[in-house]
């Protein structure tokens, strides 16, 4: 897993700060594709759920064909296991693009962790800034 979490953290820093700004999305939007390492960002829309606020923008990387994050069969396996989603977040129109990059990593790092003996295939939503409990 270690070289997935490479490829992904490579992703995310090949992203300009400035795409990252959530200000300027309120749509279904591809922001960047990174087929050389497998994966594309995408602004899905808004949240319109009131308990998310201020979290509105739901930001997610999907994978592509294409890249090197695993060989075709395996990615397209792993695309029907987390049903084309390989980490999410939702951000609020404060959020900087650091703490963007941080609950999409983080995202990705719990979707395989195994709960209870099974592999957790769903990765689990984080926010950008963290939201205070």
């Amino acid at each position: 897993m270690s070289s997935q979490i490479e490829n992904v953290g490579d992703f995310l820093q090949g992203i300009s700060d400035e795409k990252l700004a959530m200000t300027q999305y309120s749509g279904q939007v591809t922001i960047v594709q990174g087929a050389n390492l497998g994966f594309r960002l995408d602004h899905q829309g808004m949240n319109t759920d009131k308990r998310e606020h201020p979290h509105a923008h739901r930001v997610y990387i999907q994978p592509i064909n294409g890249g090197g994050y695993k060989s075709k069969t395996a990615r397209d396996a792993s695309v029907r296991d987390t049903g084309a989603v390989v980490a999410r977040c939702h951000a609020s129109d404060e959020a900087t693009s650091n703490e963007i990059r941080q609950a999409l990593l983080d995202s990705f790092c719990t979707g395989g962790k195994k709960k209870g003996g099974k592999a957790n295939n769903k990765t689990e939503l984080k926010y950008a800034p963290p939201r205070s409990k």
